[in-house]
């Protein structure tokens, strides 16, 4: 995230966060509310939080490489302590695509520093079927931040429900 490539991507970059569950970990990032007033709101996978303790969460929004050409983990740094589950789509009744969609909505309790430069991602409420160009922010395997690109249609598809998630093909 780090390289050039990644200059047009920074607000979303400093959204993406690695959620340290103690035993497993996974990606998400910061979301605005639409009274904009910076509710530490993250977004990541139902998968993710399923079984586990939300109070003990560690959220690190800095966790990348310094410069283009580093390799190895890094240093991750300051983080933000401790979560509430606002709602998970498991919480939905069955046989719906929300519950399909694979998500939850935390609320972070612990300090979210401004010294930290996080950015508070939005969203819209296109219909589309398909999206044009795609480009994902994560922490794969528990490495440093980084992103990914893919320059074809992303289109609807599903995980044992159709409609619930976008596919794409990374480059």
């Amino acid at each position: 995230v780090v390289c050039p490539e990644a200059d047009p991507y920074e607000d979303e970059i400093n959204s993406a966060a690695h959620l340290d569950m103690g035993g497993y970990i996974c990606s998400g990032g910061m979301l605005n509310n639409t009274s904009n007033d910076l509710t530490q709101y993250f977004l990541t996978a139902n998968h993710c939080t399923q079984g586990e303790n939300f109070s003990t969460m560690r959220f690190y929004f800095n966790y990348q490489r310094t410069n283009c050409s580093s390799t190895g983990w890094g240093n991750m740094g300051s983080y933000a302590y401790g979560s509430q589950n606002k709602w998970s789509s498991n919480d939905f009744p069955g046989g719906s695509n929300i519950t399909a969609a694979d998500i939850s909505l935390l609320r972070i309790t612990g300090n979210v520093l401004d010294s930290w430069n996080v950015f508070y991602a939005g969203w819209n409420v296109n219909t589309s079927s398909t999206q044009s160009a795609s480009v994902g922010v994560h922490h794969p395997q528990g490495e440093p931040k980084q992103i990914s690109f893919a320059s074809g249609t992303a289109y609807t598809n599903g995980w044992g429900t159709w409609g619930t998630h976008w596919k794409n093909y990374w480059d």
